[in-house]
């Protein structure tokens, strides 16, 4: 297989594991040898380094999310070296709160732009870099406004 099907079915891999809401196929995606782990969600105030930090942040993401999904677009995946690869893609997300609180069973999505650095390991290409990187609120609002256009005008 080329790179391009090897990292793309990784990143096929990610989007069947989060919509079934199985964060342990997401983590088996990751390198769980890398000491420094980096994931950045983008509603987070600050860079997860550390496994129990991003094992806390799956955790609590399953608590508070009934369904959740994303989906890629747009990939561009390059070759950095032999055994690193590096992929930028669209993400739209959707996602819909859990029942029980004052925002349960709401449902919402968004869209981001995603960074992930993968190694080659024996079992396969591995995550050990990801980023979402939201689009930001001066695009957001351009955005807004053309969707508000009358049709025709």
């Amino acid at each position: 297989m080329s790179l391009q099907d090897d990292i793309g079915a990784v990143i096929e891999s990610l989007e069947v594991a989060w919509k079934a809401h199985d964060f342990a196929a997401v983590k088996a995606l990751w390198d769980t040898d890398d000491p420094q782990p980096i994931y950045i969600a983008e509603e987070a105030e600050k860079p997860f380094t550390t496994w129990p930090e991003i094992d806390r942040y799956w955790s609590h993401t399953a608590g508070v999310l009934a369904r959740v999904s994303h989906r890629a677009a747009n990939r561009i995946i390059k070759a950095a070296s032999p055994d690193i690869a590096i992929v930028l893609y669209d993400m739209h997300w959707n996602a819909e709160v859990a029942p029980g609180g004052l925002f349960g069973g709401e449902k919402m999505a968004g869209d981001n732009r995603v960074s992930i650095m993968l190694r080659r390991k024996p079992e396969g290409w591995r995550i050990f870099h990801y980023v979402e990187a939201p689009v930001a609120g001066m695009v957001q609002m351009r955005q807004a406004m053309r969707a508000l256009v009358d049709p025709g005008f």
